[in-house]
């Protein structure tokens, strides 16, 4: 197994703050704040994304994205909506954390999830998902360049 030739990034939207700080918590642990960037709720996530693909600075390349739909107005599922039918984003991965109600997990997939993950809820819970999303999608995984 090989990790990523180019720069790699976990691109964290959609979250609300209290969600966040748990996953924050395991990233400053495991030191891997070079890999993970947040979008802090409410702000225009498909924008940001924009800014980050578009950009010359190459420290920086989002090639999967974390998508917690634990919003109230459930922005989430159209972030996942659009995501999925763009064309300049669809090759990204989304990995939807989010409570695993039956109704999250097949709107997710329906349109477009790449997994479901039940949002974590313990610090433990939190360091097994961030280790298995390093292992996976960052070592094992070959991801399509963008940009």
């Amino acid at each position: 197994m090989t990790e990523q030739k180019t720069p790699f990034g976990v691109f964290v939207a959609a979250y609300k703050d209290e969600d966040y700080q748990l996953l924050q918590r395991v990233i400053d642990k495991e030191r891997l704040a070079h890999c993970f960037e947040r979008v802090a709720e409410g702000v225009n996530i498909l924008e940001v994304l924009a800014d980050k693909i578009n950009s010359k600075d190459q420290s920086f390349k989002p090639g999967l994205i974390l998508l917690g739909l634990n919003d109230p107005d459930q922005k989430g599922y159209e972030v996942l909506k659009h995501l999925k039918s763009d064309p300049r984003y669809r090759k990204i991965p989304v990995v939807v954390l989010a409570d695993p109600l039956d109704r999250n997990i097949f709107t997710s997939y329906d349109w477009g999830a790449n997994s479901f993950i039940p949002m974590p809820k313990t610090f433990d819970e939190c360091l097994q998902l961030v280790h298995s999303i390093r292992d996976y999608w960052l070592k094992v995984v070959q991801l399509p360049k963008l940009g």
